[in-house]
């Protein structure tokens, strides 16, 4: 538990997979506001909402007519639409895992189990 929030930082990580040395790292200040509780949440920035599913990501939020991407974590282009008149679109990865994704000038990630 942490006693006072305002003081807490998170340090994040870069490990080179073959040997396990710290490759870069870097350290950010922590908020605790809102009620996310680990990468299964939606990630929300701005107006732009993005969820996942059983094999698929929904976006909504988006300006109508965005262009919406989805990537693995390898960099390839799994998915992509454009969003509707209402900002939204829901598109399959074909797959499981962490995605990157891209609606409009807004980037998230989601875990799609």
């Amino acid at each position: 538990n942490v006693a006072n929030w305002a003081n807490a930082e998170v340090v994040v990580m870069l490990l080179d997979a073959n040997t396990g040395r710290v490759v870069n790292a870097a350290k950010l200040p922590f908020t605790a506001a809102g009620g996310t509780q680990g990468i299964h949440d939606a990630a929300v920035q701005g107006d732009v909402r993005m969820a996942a599913g059983r094999g698929f990501v929904s976006v909504s939020g988006a300006l109508p007519g965005a262009q919406v991407e989805v990537y693995d974590t390898a960099g390839r282009r799994m998915a992509a639409g454009t969003a509707d008149v209402s900002g939204s679109l829901t598109l399959r990865t074909g797959g499981t895992g962490v995605y990157v994704v891209k609606a409009g000038q807004t980037v998230g990630k989601v875990l799609v189990e």
